[in-house]
């Protein structure tokens, strides 16, 4: 019986605001993507309230638009190597089957 191949991949993502990066590990048993869109997206609806401060006025649509454009979204494959350290580090993992 055949070993199932195991995919690992890192998900970096960051903005421009301090303390927001944030390195995720992955575990797939197939080859996977992200939506990167969907990703800054998230971003945003996590920390765009950062964009004016605690309690301040709205952001404009600009603002809003600039914050997104400006989000930092990286998603590779990396070895099992790769993984073993970053985990020995004390990244998460996240399991996408």
């Amino acid at each position: 019986m055949s070993e199932k191949k195991v995919y690992y991949y890192r998900l970096f993502t960051d903005t421009t605001f301090c303390g927001t990066d944030e390195t995720i590990l992955v575990t797939a048993n197939s080859p996977q993507s992200i939506d990167e869109e969907e990703i800054r997206q998230g971003l945003f609806e996590s920390y765009g309230y950062l964009i004016n401060g605690w309690g301040e006025e709205e952001p404009t649509e600009e603002e809003c638009d600039d914050f997104i454009a400006e989000c930092t979204v990286e998603f590779e494959e990396i070895t099992k190597e790769e993984y073993e350290k970053l985990l020995d580090e004390g990244y998460c993992v996240e399991n996408w089957g």
